[in-house]
């Protein structure tokens, strides 16, 4: 109760306004939890790269073997399966970026002091550059291999036209 109140004041973890009586936390403790939901949001749109696309390589591999060997409406369904992946991966990837620029134009107004706010910007400026050295890694070339594109019509526009052109984009937005 009351006393529990008292020992978090010392603590200098509330303040006590004096208008009406009642206890406030105090801003140290509303910047540490403004940063914990901040690295929440930054756990939700981080990109794994390497999974998602051994993942897309995999449904391209099953496409490939549909259209050899299976009929042309199970061709269709798997490559239905690597076009919405691709969607999805465009999706993520832009979700990234939107998060890291809403982050520094908010100009870090969920911290109150000089220090946290350089800490928060060096964190997302590491987080641009950690991404955008990943991107570099989903190359003209890899996009156009055999373990993507390759010399299919379908797979070119997807791969060459639609995710390159939303790389280059968003990679454009990182710098």
């Amino acid at each position: 109760g009351e006393r529990g109140l008292r020992e978090l004041a010392d603590l200098g973890l509330l303040w006590q306004v004096e208008e009406d009586g009642r206890h406030r936390l105090s801003q140290s403790v509303i910047d540490l939890f403004n940063i914990a939901r901040r690295d929440e949001i930054r756990r939700n749109v981080s990109v794994d790269l390497a999974d998602r696309l051994k993942s897309l390589e995999e449904s391209v591999a099953s496409y490939r073997v549909a259209r050899r060997e299976a009929s042309e409406v199970e061709e269709q369904q798997f490559l239905l399966r690597v076009e919405e992946q691709v969607y999805a991966f465009r999706e993520i990837l832009a979700a990234a970026s939107r998060q890291l620029w809403q982050e520094i134009n908010s100009e870090f107004g969920y911290v109150s002091t000089i220090e946290l706010k350089l800490q928060e910007n060096r964190r997302v400026i590491e987080r641009a550059r950690r991404l955008n050295d990943n991107l570099a890694l989903v190359d003209y070339e890899t996009l156009s291999g055999e373990r993507f594109a390759g010399n299919n019509p379908q797979l070119r526009r997807l791969f060459l036209g639609s995710l390159a052109h939303a790389l280059t984009s968003i990679r454009h937005e990182l710098v």
